[in-house]
This record gives C-alpha cells, structure tokens and sequence, in this order.
C-alpha cells in the first residue's frame, strides 16, 4: 500500500500535526491513530477442530480401509 493509501484510511487520527521531515512519517501516523473511531467487532469461528469421537471414527475408517 502506498504512503498516501495509508493516509487515506487513517483519516480519523488526533489532531496533532505530522512531521514531514521525519524518517517515517507512517509510523508518526500510526502512532497517533485515534482507536476511539474504531467499530466493535464480534468474530466467530468458522473451522471448528474436530471433535474426538470424529477422530477416532476418521481413524476408525482409515484403519479398516487400510486392511482390505
């Protein structure tokens, strides 16, 4: 992402001014992001792990086709 994408999405920062003359005006920028303007999200698992009996049934099966 380009320098000016990155200041694009980071509209929402504090009304401090940024150097221009620092090595790394992106940095400067992140560090005075305002985390009041985020949203709260709520995630949810998508790929839950495998229970034990659905192992021990894969097993199972594996095992029995393994032996024919």
């Amino acid at each position: 992402m380009s320098e000016s994408g990155l200041r694009i999405q980071l509209r929402c920062v504090s009304d401090r001014s940024t150097k221009m003359s620092d090595n790394n005006p992106v940095k400067e920028e992140v560090q005075n992001f305002d985390k009041k303007c985020l949203k709260k999200t709520t995630t949810a698992e998508k790929n839950t792990l495998p229970s034990k009996e659905d192992i021990e049934q894969e097993k199972k099966a594996c095992c029995a086709e393994a032996s024919k």
